[in-house]
């Protein structure tokens, strides 16, 4: 933020910390509000919209070269009504906004800055901006006079221009609600991530790389649905790859929101909730289907940095931290050579900087970032002639004195919004891992979050900003929360919590889930969001919740609300059958013959509870399981594809079970 030298704009009343950053910059700022689209058409002035968020690096940057800056300001304030808004609080305006940058540039990003009519109708869209002329880019001081003269000599034309790129945004979300093939789009998903995929280093494209859980969550169905070795192949190396390189905090744990090389090393320094939400789930998964315990020690790695960064005093979960500190980006970061050793001494400083490559290539912002792309601990042991344990208890050692040190650092700031949505991510993550690992911990963890989240999602329906995907991932949420307390209360608050969504989203004419409510703020075109991005679709998360709900539930049907939802999302993700992957796992749960298991014994038999702890460590995505106290007898019963099965009786007769069924 700049510092108060002059008086502040109206944005030092709003709440949210983005719009605190730009409190005193000479811009005179409006929050999103009806008073400056009133002003705008009186005075006939176009509107400057920039839309971001408080921990994003290039918001920074434009902040302090541009709105901050003298000249940039007077010419906003002269030709402009000025209107700032935070993403995460606003992601209506954001999401239909960024689909026009997306149309007029081709890509998307934040900041994001649009040039409206006063009746708040896009003409021109990009993202950064710098103050002056770049070899490659137009600065604002060229770009602002250009469009206000624009709009000052034909309003008309600027209008029906507008209008125009309004009518293909709605074009390019259509969809025909007829049924297809769901085979081909499996197939030319699977074809599309091998096309893409770097079997080098992982994941998919070149630079800047981004993590994607859920698309290798619907891998990792795939190798498990069809034994397809190459999508197992594609899901691991990615997950291998992308946690021995800088992405990954390796003094801290967590990860950060991209990595701007292919190698996974130099990684954009700001932590989201969100990824590291999603990962969770991806590597939990992971351990489920190989048993690979370094996929677990990652998922709980990650879990606890959340605990320890994000949590909140009173339960839930903040946003993200910033990418920079002091102006400087991954300062919080990096080390240098001589900071090791004067933490660690010589010998130990030596090791780590050998061990986690501190090498030419892994510099950034003045340091190193730690890393083990070339080899990992094991190997490097190996090759040196190391016991790995006592080489791992060393370099545990020293990892703990480093992130001693780093937490005397300025730190960076961290967003302190707390988000329905993003909670409800984190508490599923908790959940899935809290089954899987038999941390009970967790548990109590993602319920303290849900009390918070409960809290708030009631005050965002009060002032009509809780939009689909809050409702969505909450219905997850409470899924999750069923299958891992075994509490029927929940599936009850995820049955009501959907019943919510289809009543105030469901698009009754064309089928689909709009973003907003039916009772929210107008805005020139209302959204529904199909495609997965960095968070899943708000659309196939439904999906996905009402296909659970509908086999847990023997009082609701929803068949035919699921059969329509899946025929709409069919056309849009035949078009792009590599951002569907949360379409496919609800698809793919439709399609699949449902697993119905009953695990019946009193609340303090062991047995029962040793085969709740067994298929809780299962990767069983078709798997409807309950506990139940009606017998004093411990045993199992399994429906599997419309076929029940005689009742077990023991543990080993349930894992006798489960190994013939892998192998079919």
């Amino acid at each position: 933020m700049t510092e108060p030298s002059i008086p502040a704009n109206r944005l030092i009343d709003e709440s949210s910390p983005y719009l605190q950053q730009h409190a005193y910059n000479p811009v005179d700022w409006y929050p999103w509000c009806d008073d400056a689209f009133a002003r705008a058409m009186s005075e006939g002035k176009a509107v400057f919209l920039s839309i971001g968020y408080s921990t994003c690096h290039w918001c920074h940057v434009m902040e302090r070269e541009s709105f901050a800056d003298e000249q940039v300001s007077a010419l906003l304030n002269a030709d402009y009504i000025c209107i700032k808004v935070d993403r995460e609080e606003r992601p209506d305006i954001d999401h239909l906004y960024m689909e026009v940058c997306r149309l007029l540039t081709g890509s998307g990003g934040w900041p994001l800055n649009v040039w409206l009519t006063p009746d708040k109708i896009p003409f021109y869209a990009g993202t950064y901006f710098p103050k002056q002329k770049t070899y490659h880019k137009i600065g604002l001081l060229e770009l602002l006079p250009q469009l206000s003269g624009k709009w000052k000599q034909d309003p008309m034309r600027v209008q029906a221009i507008g209008n125009q790129i309004m009518e293909e945004c709605a074009k390019q979300r259509q969809s025909t609600d007829k049924n297809d093939d769901m085979e081909e789009l499996v197939t030319t998903s699977l074809l599309g991530y091998e096309r893409t995929f770097d079997r080098t280093y992982g994941g998919f494209g070149k630079a800047p790389k981004f993590p994607l859980p859920v698309n290798l969550m619907w891998l990792l169905r795939c190798s498990h649905r069809d034994g397809d070795e190459k999508a197992l192949e594609m899901a691991e190396l990615t997950l291998r790859r992308m946690v021995r390189g800088g992405m990954y905090d390796h003094v801290g744990h967590g990860f950060c929101r991209y990595s701007t090389d292919e190698k996974w090393l130099i990684p954009h320094f700001e932590k989201m909730l969100y990824d590291n939400a999603l990962l969770v789930m991806a590597y939990t998964e992971a351990y489920q289907v190989t048993k690979k315990d370094r996929y677990r020690e990652i998922a709980e790695q990650v879990c606890r940095f959340v605990l320890r960064e994000l949590e909140t005093p009173n339960g839930g979960f903040y946003c993200a931290l910033d990418a920079e500190t002091e102006g400087v980006e991954g300062r919080f970061y990096v080390w240098t050579k001589q900071e090791l050793e004067l933490i660690l001494g010589e010998k130990d400083a030596m090791l780590y900087a050998d061990v986690y490559q501190f090498t030419a290539d892994a510099t950034f912002a003045g340091g190193y970032v730690p890393n083990l792309l070339m080899f990992d601990v094991e190997q490097y042991a190996r090759t040196n002639k190391y016991d790995v344990t006592v080489l791992n208890k060393r370099l545990e050692a020293c990892r703990q004195r480093l992130l001693q040190a780093r937490d005397c650092r300025t730190r960076p700031h961290r967003d302190e919004k707390i988000l329905v949505s993003w909670n409800s991510l984190m508490i599923v993550a908790l959940c899935k891992a809290a089954r899987a690992f038999q941390n009970h911990e967790w548990l109590d963890v993602a319920l303290r979050a849900l009390d918070r989240i409960e809290s708030e999602a009631d005050f965002c329906e009060r002032r009509q900003r809780l939009f689909l995907d809050d409702c969505a991932y909450l219905t997850w949420a409470y899924v999750e929360l069923y299958e891992t307390s075994g509490d029927a209360t929940f599936l009850q608050r995820a049955m009501s919590r959907c019943e919510h969504t289809i009543r105030k989203y469901w698009d009754e004419q064309a089928g689909g889930f709009f973003f907003s409510a039916h009772d929210a703020e107008r805005l020139p075109l209302r959204l529904k969001k199909w495609h997965d991005g960095a968070l899943p679709s708000g659309n196939s998360v439904a999906l996905y919740t009402m296909v659970k709900l509908s086999r847990m539930s023997k009082t609701h049907d929803l068949s035919n609300l699921i059969e329509r939802l899946i025929r709409c999302g069919f056309d849009i993700h035949r078009q792009q059958p590599t951002m569907c992957a949360m379409y496919l796992l609800a698809v793919d749960l439709w399609r699949q013959p449902p697993l119905d298991i009953e695990i019946n014994g009193t609340e303090d038999d062991e047995q029962a509870m040793g085969a709740v702890r067994y298929l809780q460590s299962l990767y069983l995505p078709t798997a409807h399981i309950v506990r139940r106290h009606d017998e004093q007898t411990f045993s199992v019963t399994i429906c599997d594809a419309f076929q029940c099965l005689p009742p077990l009786k023991s543990l080993t007769e349930l894992e006798k079970w489960y190994a013939q069924r892998a192998l079919t």
